[in-house]
């Protein structure tokens, strides 16, 4: 069985009540290093701050000047686009913390009144979500793989200390890329992207084929969670 280089990698930008008003994501290739079709989707919402409005104008130029697709839409048929691209390629969705994202997704859900859900995605993933395209997607927290399954990487990054430190994307971008983190979620793929081929250069990384979430500290067993 060959080895998962490709996936989704996504990221969204929400207010401080997690409320989403802004996806990006792109297919990403560990193999090739090389990142296509990068999509920016903003969310309709009369509610979004100044701060939101500049965040959004960032992200649509920087995905435009990226050669990538910008839409506005509702925050549904954001999340329905979002799930039919990553059914459509048959590739693992990952995130820098994939459970946080979920949990997002549902509470903007129940914000926007969307009916997306009918239940915590967290707490029943086999019977939550009014699409079947939910359903048997692979979702991956990439702090959870790269403090598990990236020693190099992960000792790096945290001054040669093993098995403790921090697989956070504004850290990893800080030590590894010198690069402040602008929270606007092109950028963030980007960063997040560059990390995880470091990954697999010195770690020999690839992407887990079935769903490796739950974020807990390093010492704690998880269990996956299959979908």
């Amino acid at each position: 069985m060959k080895p998962q280089t490709k996936f989704v990698i996504l990221d969204l930008e929400s207010n401080d009540k997690g409320i989403v008003f802004q996806f990006t994501w792109a297919v990403c290739d560990l193999k090739t290093a090389k990142m296509s079709e990068i999509t920016t989707v903003i969310v309709k919402n009369k509610d979004l701050t100044n701060t939101s409005h500049i965040k959004n104008s960032k992200c649509i130029l920087r995905t435009i000047e990226s050669g990538g697709e910008t839409y506005v839409m509702e925050f549904g048929e954001a999340v329905l686009k979002l799930l039919r691209f990553v059914r459509f390629k048959r590739l693992p969705i990952v995130s820098q913390s994939i459970d946080r994202d979920i949990s997002f997704l549902y509470e903007s859900d129940k914000h926007y009144g969307s009916s997306i859900f009918k239940a915590d995605p967290l707490m029943r993933p086999h019977d939550c979500c009014n699409t079947d395209m939910w359903y048997n997607i692979v979702f991956v927290c990439s702090q959870q793989m790269i403090t598990r399954s990236c020693p190099k990487t992960f000792a790096l990054a945290n001054h040669g200390v093993e098995g403790k430190g921090c697989a956070k994307l504004d850290h990893l971008a800080g030590v590894l890329l010198n690069r402040t983190q602008e929270h606007n979620s092109l950028q963030d793929i980007k960063d997040l992207f560059e990390v995880l081929c470091i990954c697999s250069t010195l770690d020999g990384l690839t992407i887990p084929k079935n769903t490796f979430m739950v974020s807990l500290p390093y010492n704690v067993v998880t269990t996956e969670k299959s979908h």
